[in-house]
């Protein structure tokens, strides 16, 4: 309960202690190893016939390289064998959108972590906290290949705009319209391809260091609203 309280502090927001008492009751902790079939069924009880449950599969440190190498090779294999229709389209689309999320939630809260102190920047701790946040994306090697320097407005720029670096947001939401015409929807009768078309506005729109100037924080929430319609 002590790490929920400390997490959502760390994002900016201020904490309701009314509502977080009632969220934390909520709350609730299924222990057991990744591998054990038992522990997803414990899991499944927990659960019950909750209609819209929330849970998230933390697994130890020691495992990240084990569980990341199979979800590569998972993803390699599909993409090199699934024929480019339908099924293809929203396995596509489930990747990018979760992508984007994901992207987008590292970035607002790392950034808020590491707003820049005026006595750190340029400093030897301010490149590898910088350093950091590009590893947890898997893109600090084509980032530097990109730029000469982490400067923050440089990083803002590369995770958000890019198109070419895959974790980008840019870059998930252009797959995003490829996936949904993979899966059949076409026209502007679709809610989901509406939806997309959206975020590539928003996207559109942008420049790193109006985002900076302008507030990330508040950029990336109404990313996240909007492309939360994705997963209704």
């Amino acid at each position: 309960i002590e790490r929920a309280r400390t997490s959502i502090v760390a994002t900016g927001e201020q904490l309701d202690e009314d509502v977080f008492r009632r969220f934390a009751a909520r709350l609730s902790y299924v222990s057991g190893n990744f591998d054990d079939d038992a522990t997803y069924e414990r899991v499944a009880d927990a659960l019950g016939d909750a209609q819209l449950p929330v849970f998230y599969l933390e697994i130890p440190p020691a495992l990240f390289a084990e569980v990341r190498n199979g979800v590569a090779r998972f993803h390699g294999i599909s993409v090199s064998t699934m024929m480019r229709g339908e099924a293809f389209g929203f396995y596509l689309l489930g990747t990018c959108v979760e992508r984007a999320d994901m992207t987008a939630r590292i970035m607002d809260v790392k950034y808020h972590l590491l707003l820049p102190d005026l006595s750190l920047v340029g400093s030897a701790l301010d490149y590898y906290q910088w350093a950091a946040l590009l590893k947890s994306m898997s893109g600090f090697e084509a980032y530097r290949r990109r730029y000469q320097s982490l400067r923050p407005v440089d990083v803002a720029e590369f995770v958000i705009l890019d198109a070419d670096f895959p974790r980008s947001l840019r870059f998930a939401v252009d797959r995003m319209q490829q996936a949904l015409v993979s899966a059949g929807a076409l026209g502007t009768s679709s809610a989901s391809l509406s939806a997309v078309m959206e975020l590539s506005a928003l996207l559109d729109k942008q420049d790193a260091g109006a985002l900076l100037q302008e507030g990330l924080h508040e950029f990336l929430g109404r990313f996240l609203v909007r492309s939360s319609i994705l997963h209704e």
